[in-house]
C-alpha cells in the first residue's frame, strides 16, 4: 500500500515511547510537578530516555520493531553508520529506564504517604497500576520476555485509564464537575444567543426590506441584551442542576440556616451544623473544631468560622471536596458561624446564671451559719438573762411594774428567737447541714413512707463535697419527685439513686402505673426543671424500664 513503510516507521517510533513515558507520568502525577530532588532526577532520566528512544527508533537502521509475524520493513530513514552504536544505545536506554522507574516508584510511595483522605485514595487508584506496569517493564527488560512486556502494556493501557476515572469521578481529583457545569452553561448560552441572533436578524431583514446591515445591527443588539440578562441566570440554573445545592452557594447557605434554626438545644448545634453541611453539600468527613483546639493545616479543606470579627473555629473537611463545594463552603460558613456564636452566647448566659445561683446559695449558707451560730445564741443568752432578772425581782419588794416589763421583754426575745429560727430554716434546709444530702433524703423518705405507704430506697455512693447550690437543688428535686410518686404513681416501691458522674446524677424510679398519655406538667415539675436549668443541668421525666415512671436529673459541677 502507498506509504506503508512510513506508517510502519511512525508505529515503531510511537510504540518505543511507551517504556520511558510510564515513569515520567508516575513522576509528575497528579499535579504535573516532580516531588523533591529524587523526583527531579527521575524526570531528567525519563525525559532523556524519551528523547533517546525516539531518536534511536527514528534513525536506527534495520527492520522496524513491532512486527511479530514477520520482520518489519526497513527503516526508510535509517543511517547505516549508526549500526555499531546500537549496543551502546540499548545499554543507555536500560540504565535510564531503570533509574527513572525506581525513582518513579519511590516518588509514588512518598506522595501516597504525604496524602490525606481522598487524596491518598486517588493517588492509590492511579499509582497502583502505574507501579505494577513499571515493575513488569523492569522484569521484562531483565529477563527479555515479550509476554511480560505485553502484560505491562495491558496493565498500563487498562489500569491507568481506569484509575484516572476512579480518581476523577469517585475522589474528585481534578474538580471536573465545575468545569463540566460551566462548559454546559456557556454552551447553552451560546446556542441560545445564536438562535436569538438568527431569528432577530431574519425578522429585522423582513421588516427592513432586505437591508442586511440594519438587520445585523438589530440582531446584535438583541443578542447582547439577551446575553446580559440570561447569562448569570442560566449559569446558576445549570450549576444547580449539575452540582446540586453546591452549585448555588446562597441557596445552600439558606438551607443550612433553616436546618440550624430548628435546633432547640444550643449544645447540639455543632453536631447539627456538621450534619446540615454534609447533607446539603453532599460531603463527608466534616467537623467543627473550636478556636481553642484549631490547628490550621491539619485538614485538606478548612473554612474559617468568624462572626463580626470574632474567631470561633474552623469547619474542617477530611473527605473529597470539589471546587464548587469549596466555593459553597465559604457561603455556608456564615450561618454556621452565626449559630455557633448564638450557642456561645447562650452558654455564657447559662454559666452566668449558674454562677449567680451558686453564689446566692453559698451566701445563704453563710447567712444561715452566722444567724444560727451568732445571733441565735445571743438571743438565747438574752432570754436567759431576762429570766434570771425576773426571778430576782419577783422575790423582792421592788416595784411590780419592773416584773411586768421583764416579762414583756422575755416574750419579745422569744418572738425574735422564733423569727431567727424561721429565717434560718427558710435560707437552707437545716437537715442538709446536719446530715448531708444522702442521709437527709433517707430521713425524708422515711417520713414520706409513713402516711403514703410508699417504700423508698435511697442508693448512694460516695458523693464527695458538693456545693451549696447542688445540694439544695438535688434535695428539692428529689423530694418533689418522691412526693409525686407517692401521690400519683399508685405504686408500692420507689428507688432514689444518687451518683457522682461528671456532676451529680439523680434518678427516681417507681413501680406504679406510669405516665398517662395526656400528661401535663404541674407546678412541681416546672420547679424541678427550673432548679436544674438554673445550674446548667436538666430534668427528664419519662417511662421507666420496669413500667412505672422515671425522673432523671443531672446537675453539673460548679462553673469555672
Amino acid at each position: 500500500m502507498p506509504a506503508a513503510g512510513w506508517a510502519a516507521w511512525a508505529d515503531a517510533v510511537l510504540w518505543a515511547l511507551g517504556p520511558p513515558l510510564l515513569p515520567l507520568i508516575a513522576l509528575v502525577f497528579p499535579d504535573g510537578r516532580p516531588l523533591g530532588r529524587a523526583g527531579r532526577w527521575g524526570v531528567r532520566a525519563a525525559v532523556s530516555g524519551v528523547v533517546l528512544v525516539a531518536a534511536a527508533s527514528a534513525v536506527m537502521p534495520g527492520p522496524l520493531a513491532g512486527f511479530s509475524s514477520s520482520p518489519g520493513p526497513d527503516n526508510p530513514i535509517g543511517v547505516p553508520a549508526l549500526t555499531r552504536w546500537a549496543p551502546v544505545v540499548a545499554v543507555c536506554l536500560v540504565v535510564l529506564l531503570v533509574a527513572a522507574a525506581a525513582l518513579a516508584i519511590v516518588t509514588l510511595v512518598r506522595r501516597w504517604r504525604a496524602g490525606r483522605g481522598a487524596q491518598r485514595l486517588a493517588l492509590a487508584a492511579v499509582g497502583a497500576p502505574l507501579a505494577v506496569a513499571i515493575s513488569l517493564q523492569l522484569i521484562a527488560v531483565g529477563v527479555r520476555s515479550d509476554a511480560i512486556a505485553v502484560a505491562a502494556i495491558l496493565v498500563a493501557a487498562i489500569g491507568i485509564p481506569a484509575g484516572v476515572w476512579v480518581a476523577v469521578a469517585r475522589y474528585r481529583l481534578y474538580d471536573l464537575d465545575l468545569a463540566i457545569a460551566r462548559t454546559l452553561a456557556y454552551g447553552i448560552v451560546a446556542v441560545g444567543l445564536a438562535v436569538v441572533f438568527a431569528v432577530t436578524a431574519a425578522l429585522a431583514g423582513l421588516v427592513a426590506g432586505g437591508q442586511s446591515r440594519i438587520a445585523v445591527a438589530v440582531a446584535a443588539a438583541a443578542a447582547a441584551t439577551a446575553f446580559a440578562g440570561a447569562r448569570a441566570r442560566v449559569v446558576v440554573l445549570v450549576e444547580r442542576s449539575v452540582l446540586g445545592p453546591a452549585g448555588d452557594p446562597q441557596r445552600a447557605a439558606a438551607l443550612v440556616g433553616r436546618r440550624l434554626a430548628t435546633a432547640q438545644d444550643p449544645d447540639v448545634l455543632p453536631e447539627l451544623a456538621v450534619e446540615a453541611v454534609e447533607d446539603v453539600l453532599r460531603l463527608r468527613g466534616a467537623r467543627v473544631v473550636p478556636r481553642c483546639q484549631a490547628q490550621p493545616g491539619t485538614a485538606p479543606v478548612e473554612c474559617p468560622l468568624s462572626y463580626h470579627g470574632v474567631e470561633l473555629g474552623i469547619l474542617a473537611i477530611s473527605g473529597p471536596v470539589t471546587a464548587a463545594g469549596r466555593r459553597a463552603l465559604t457561603a455556608v460558613g456564615e450561618p454556621v458561624a452565626a449559630a455557633l456564636h448564638a450557642a456561645a452566647l447562650t452558654d455564657a448566659v447559662r454559666r452566668s446564671r449558674a454562677e449567680l445561683v451558686a453564689a446566692v446559695e453559698e451566701e445563704r449558707r453563710r447567712l444561715r451559719r452566722d444567724l444560727h451560730d451568732g445571733l441565735g445564741p445571743r438571743l438565747a443568752t438574752l432570754a436567759m438573762g431576762l429570766d434570771a432578772a425576773h426571778n430576782r425581782v419577783a422575790g423582792t419588794t421592788a416595784d411590780p411594774g419592773v416584773a411586768a416589763v421583764l416579762t414583756r421583754l422575755r416574750a419579745q426575745a422569744d418572738e425574735m428567737l422564733a423569727s431567727v429560727r424561721h429565717i434560718v430554716s427558710g435560707l437552707r434546709p437545716p437537715v442538709l447541714d446536719q446530715y448531708g444530702l444522702a442521709e437527709a433524703l433517707r430521713l425524708h423518705a422515711a417520713e414520706l413512707a409513713e402516711p403514703g405507704g410508699l417504700a423508698v430506697e435511697v442508693v448512694s455512693g460516695d458523693l464527695g463535697p458538693l456545693t451549696a447550690a447542688m445540694e439544695v437543688a438535688a434535695y428539692r428535686i428529689a423530694t418533689e419527685a418522691m412526693l409525686n410518686a407517692a401521690r400519683h404513681s399508685g405504686g408500692r416501691r420507689c428507688q432514689l439513686t444518687l451518683a457522682r458522674e461528671n456532676g451529680l446524677r439523680l434518678t427516681v424510679t417507681d413501680d406504679g402505673q406510669g405516665i398517662p398519655d395526656r400528661f401535663q406538667a404541674g407546678v412541681g415539675t416546672h420547679s424541678m426543671r427550673e432548679r436544674a436549668a438554673a445550674l446548667g443541668g436538666w430534668v427528664v421525666i419519662g417511662p421507666a424500664a420496669s413500667g412505672g415512671a422515671e425522673v432523671r436529673a443531672w446537675l453539673p459541677e460548679a462553673p469555672s
